[in-house]
């Protein structure tokens, strides 16, 4: 069935779908004896907020996809919005996870919640270009290199915040970045961009 807007959407996985972060910093404490809190993870680099490598770190976010039974939904709406965005666009989810695409497509499935389609980029700063190839102009996301490739793009990004990214987004004036603290900010965008279409 045709959708009936243009202007397909690009979703993240961690840590806009999935609170996979929270799972991850939980391993972290565990395997390392820390006692770091999400709140204390004032960078999206996770070696510069806490006494862990770039390769401890990518090995436990690899590992705990291996575990998607413990992952927990961002928010328990997801599944409906999402239902809801792909009666009126494409959707596609965007992610430079390092989880397996087995673990993470077996996740998203016993949540109820499909896409159009599925890219698997390398780095987070290639969905911009990947994006395009895919006629995506709304990038729906955490990170704020993504945010900002997006905008400077002339597309849309809407930017969930989180402690990794607070600081930027508060002081964001770019017209082309939409920071939104949920789900339910992000479902009233678009009702309301697609009553004005």
């Amino acid at each position: 069935m045709e959708k009936k807007f243009d202007g397909g959407i690009g979703i993240d996985l961690d840590d806009t779908i999935a609170g996979s972060s929270k799972q991850a910093l939980k391993r972290i404490n565990e395997l390392y004896g820390l006692h770091a809190k999400m709140k204390d993870w004032k960078q999206f680099k996770i070696s510069a907020c806490f006494p862990v490598t770039e390769q401890q770190a990518a090995k436990v976010f690899s590992e705990i996809w291996s575990e998607p039974e413990k992952i927990k939904l961002v928010d328990k709406n997801i599944p409906n919005i999402i239902a809801r965005l792909s009666s009126r666009h494409r959707v596609y989810l965007l992610t430079a996870t390092l989880g397996a695409r087995n673990f993470y497509e077996s996740w998203l499935e016993d949540h109820g919640i499909s896409f159009d389609g599925m890219i698997k980029v390398q780095k987070s700063v290639e969905k911009i270009v990947v994006g395009n190839s895919h006629g995506l102009d709304y990038y729906i996301d955490d990170h704020e290199l993504v945010a900002k490739s997006v905008a400077e793009a002339g597309k849309k990004a809407i930017l969930i915040e989180k402690p990794w990214n607070a600081k930027f987004a508060e002081s964001v004036n770019d017209e082309n970045i939409k920071v939104v603290h949920s789900w339910h900010e992000i479902d009233m965008f678009f009702s309301n961009l697609d009553k004005d279409i």
